[in-house]
């Protein structure tokens, strides 16, 4: 697999760790770099916690790993898509390597914070639109190619909405959905003005410097949730060989 990447000019790939117990108490931690282009795995990293000083650093150790090994193959990255570690986006920045957050990600961030929102007093509205707010996360990623008409697209939700579907964005001019007959709640614009904080505090306010677009990619299923989750350090051996078998 490496050698058909080092043939490659440009690579995509993305990273993620699972780890053997929820939160920062975890001992082991596997990292998995998948080619996102043809959804194959291409290393995968075992790191124990003891080695790097703490579950917190595990995920960095890991994604430090593979990168060496793509470095040493050969393989030319052209990006990589992670998870929104604070650790890893100070790395990748000063490594001058361009990185993007995938949406499941984003989604699941906002989807949080829109289900928290939704609970406060005045706010029952906002949990019926919680779901179409999050499938337009990924139509927008889906079916946008640059970086402005994915913002022109994803903050159409906010007229979008308070039942307004022509838009000033000229990128995105209007809703392309037919034209509802049935009653929605409708949202005023005291609930916009709250969904706008979220949704640019989620999504366009960040420190990294490479999230004003985010990459057509299509996000592969997890490759990890035929395993069970291991819980004690005498199942380590086979907690790595399967995945280490995953990988193959």
């Amino acid at each position: 697999m490496l050698q058909k990447l080092h043939a490659e000019e440009k690579v995509i790939v993305g990273g993620d760790m699972r780890a053997d117990s929820p939160g920062h108490s975890a001992k082991f931690g596997s990292y998995t770099m998948m080619d996102l282009k043809n959804n194959k795995v291409v290393d995968l990293q075992l790191v124990q916690s003891n080695e790097v000083g703490g579950s917190y650093h595990m995920e960095l150790e890991g994604l430090k790993r593979s990168l060496e090994l793509l470095k040493e193959r050969g393989v030319t990255l052209d990006c990589i898509v992670t998870d929104r570690h604070l650790q890893i986006q100070k790395f990748l920045r000063e490594s001058s390597i361009t990185q993007f957050f995938d949406v499941w990600h984003i989604e699941k961030g906002i989807s949080k914070q829109l289900e928290k929102a939704a609970k406060k007093k005045d706010c029952e509205k906002l949990r019926g639109w919680v779901k179409s707010i999050r499938n337009h996360i990924y139509w927008t990623a889906a079916t946008s190619t640059t970086g402005p008409e994915r913002v022109a697209k994803w903050t159409s939700i906010l007229n979008h909405v308070q039942d307004i579907h022509s838009h000033d964005d000229p990128l995105f001019p209007k809703c392309l959905h037919p034209l509802r007959i049935a009653q929605y709640q409708w949202m005023a614009a005291g609930y916009v003005a709250n969904l706008m904080d979220l949704i640019f505090d989620q999504v366009f306010v960040d420190p990294a410097p490479f999230t004003q677009e985010l990459l057509k990619i299509p996000i592969p299923e997890d490759l990890c949730s035929q395993y069970e989750r291991p819980d004690r350090e005498e199942v380590i051996s086979g907690y790595a060989t399967r995945f280490n078998l995953a990988a193959v």
